[in-house]
């Protein structure tokens, strides 16, 4: 799994420091068409797939996958990456993901060929493997109506040998559909805008949670991106699994109403059988106020297999959902998504945890019989835990770019590390309550949160809670991509590590190299150590710096004349001390405890230091001339 996260960062370094020429823009697209899968060296019969859009499972289904990004990078060159990830569990679950990155060269205004590489990994009950392919295609490409490109693309991708995967061959016929984007915004439409409609004609692509239950049966939850549809069951021998479809489009039929139908069609065919699932739905949305909307309709599910009779299902479909445009200060729009779908995720999990705990306290009172920790050992789980809090800094990177930062910054960071402090204690209360310590501690080792759900509300909970928990994370992520690159910008700007990282984007004006370094380091890491082992390096140069950096008030308090209108520091110098002492502290026992993890922080940070030199020096000499 390190291995895919290390791709995806690099996958987003690459994008970010594209830039958009002629032959090419940047397009977001929706691909499916028919693949044929043959086992190679086997003899054996072939496997065909048709699907709209593709369905990939990993090495299970190595087919294309439904959705895809081109970026340009040249004048006749761009990067183009399919993606699919999921993770589906019943009884047990599986997690699969594929993804191809590869070259494209505009051979011409409409033909194209394109070679490059890809990988595919599953974990879990069906097969735990990472396969490793090249791909080869070429296709054609022009513009539709409006904003939408379409391209047929003939590709073949060849699959190496791997431990508990066979070498396959995959030979596909695609059809794609994609929208452009070009100066940072959607291109739209010649058509004239309708300025009184709430909605707007589009084409989309659907994914994320789901569950199943069957009456008297089985129950299976899936995350995945773009979504299963009709078309995992099918793939797994198991028809009447059907998840909402996955192809949408938006169709405005007045000022606040729309139709939206969705639909995704599935056929596999091999050894003599042949399954068939059709996914439809169509239902009636209303823009209830700014980007959010309410909807009913209904679906149809048709399934054939071979030896069994076709089947038609009917069902309801019922939604409530928020939508924002992925254009214009997309960042931001995604950030505040992020976050306030986390934020109301988790105080639903706090309220919902604290009322089913409610006179059922004794675990959070009992005294716990597992073994008390040592002064260290409570030290570097303290060094675990200052990771809920580190975000309180982050606002300083952007400084900036906020408004009358003087009386900004102070609200964001004591309001922020406030309701993060409070959020943390209630949580906490939740946990304790509902387990005891022993419990927590006791096999299977998962998150604190999944296994609380789990017992306060069944397994099918902590897989959402699960869920829940990974919203978080990449909210954690998109952030720091976000703000974190902008303090190599600064560092390169004024002249203390190499000035290749203060060149802003010409277009969109973000530290477009500095997230590039930012990201190759991320995946050195990812590679490099477990979990646990990054916790505690970076987590040393993190209280150290920390120290360092709070350490300074007392000098400028000295040498600074303080205007009575700024921040000040309150209870100083007591509180700015116990701090600097509390961080030094975790060094030092991190050191101790830990030493080879803490060794190679410290080795890292030390690094630095001839390259700072080096880098004034060059920054002064620069000035220097005349």
């Amino acid at each position: 799994m390190q291995r895919t996260f290390a791709l995806f960062a690099l996958l987003a370094a690459v994008t970010t420091n594209a830039q958009a020429q002629k032959a090419w823009q940047t397009e977001f697209g929706i691909q499916g068409g028919y693949t044929r899968v043959v086992v190679a060296g086997s003899g054996g019969s072939p496997f065909d797939v048709f699907s709209v859009p593709g369905l990939n499972l990993g090495p299970v289904l190595p087919a294309s996958a439904g959705l895809y990004v081109v970026i340009p990078w040249t004048n006749k060159l761009a990067v183009e990456t399919d993606v699919a990830a999921s993770q589906l569990s019943s009884g047990g679950s599986n997690t699969f993901f594929g993804i191809g990155l590869r070259g494209n060269y505009a051979v011409s205004g409409t033909f194209y060929a394109a070679a490059g590489g890809a990988l595919s990994y599953s974990n879990g009950l069906i097969v735990n493997e990472t396969q490793l392919g090249i791909q080869a295609a070429v296709g054609y490409r022009r513009r539709l109506a409006g904003p939408l490109n379409g391209r047929l693309e003939v590709r073949s991708t060849f699959w190496g040998k791997a431990e508990n995967a066979p070498p396959q061959d995959i030979y596909a016929v695609l059809i794609g559909v994609s929208t452009g984007m070009s100066s940072g915004r959607a291109v739209r439409s010649t058509a004239r805008p309708q300025a009184a409609r709430a909605w707007t004609t589009q084409l989309g692509i659907s994914g994320g949670y789901a569950n199943v239950h069957e009456i008297g049966g089985f129950d299976l939850t899936a995350v995945s991106l773009p979504g299963y549809g009709g078309g995992l069951g099918s793939a797994l021998g198991a028809p009447g699994i059907a998840l909402p479809p996955t192809m949408f489009a938006i169709i405005p039929i007045g000022a606040k109403i729309a139709i939206e139908p969705g639909l995704d069609i599935h056929r596999f065919q091999g050894a003599g059988t042949t399954a068939f699932s059709g996914n439809f739905s169509a239902r009636v949305n209303y823009a209830v106020r700014g980007g959010w909307y309410g909807a009913l309709g209904g679906n149809l599910h048709y399934i054939k297999s071979t030896g069994v009779n076709a089947v038609s299902r009917t069902g309801l479909n019922l939604a409530w959902g928020y939508r924002f445009a992925l254009t214009g200060p997309l960042g931001g729009r995604m950030q505040l998504l992020l976050t306030t779908t986390k934020v109301v995720a988790i105080g639903g999990l706090i309220l919902g945890g604290l009322w089913a705990v409610a006179g059922h306290g004794d675990a959070l009172l009992a005294r716990p019989t597992v073994q008390q920790p040592t002064l260290g050992a409570s030290a570097i789980a303290l060094v675990i835990v200052t990771y809920c809090y580190l975000g309180w800094n982050v606002a300083g990177y952007i400084a900036g770019d906020i408004v009358d930062p003087q009386r900004t910054l102070p609200k964001i960071m004591i309001g922020g590390t406030t309701f993060v402090a409070v959020i943390y204690l209630l949580l906490n209360v939740v946990y304790l309550s509902a387990l005891s310590i022993t419990e927590l501690a006791r096999e299977p080792i998962v998150p604190v949160a999944e296994k609380v759900a789990a017992a306060l509300w069944g397994s099918q909970s902590g897989q959402l809670v699960a869920a829940i928990l990974c919203l978080s994370i990449a909210g954690a992520v998109s952030a720091m991509t976000w703000a974190g690159p902008r303090v190599y910008w600064a560092m390169a700007r004024d002249g203390m590590i190499s000035p290749w990282l203060a060149r802003l984007h010409p277009r969109t004006a973000v530290p477009a190299r500095a997230i590039v370094f930012q990201s190759l380091w991320a995946s050195l890491l990812i590679l490099s150590g477990t979990f646990e082992q990054l916790l505690v390096y970076s987590g040393l140069v993190l209280s150290l710096f920390l120290a360092l950096t709070l350490s300074t008030i007392f000098r400028i308090r000295r040498t600074t004349v303080v205007n009575p209108h700024q921040y000040r520091a309150p209870l100083y110098p007591f509180l700015p001390a116990a701090l600097v002492i509390g961080a030094f502290t975790l060094v030092i026992y991190s050191l101790v405890q830990r030493p080879a993890e803490s060794l190679y922080g410290a080795a890292t940070v030390l690094s630095g230091i001839p390259l700072y030199y080096f880098w004034r020096r060059r920054h002064d000499l620069h000035q220097y001339k005349p």
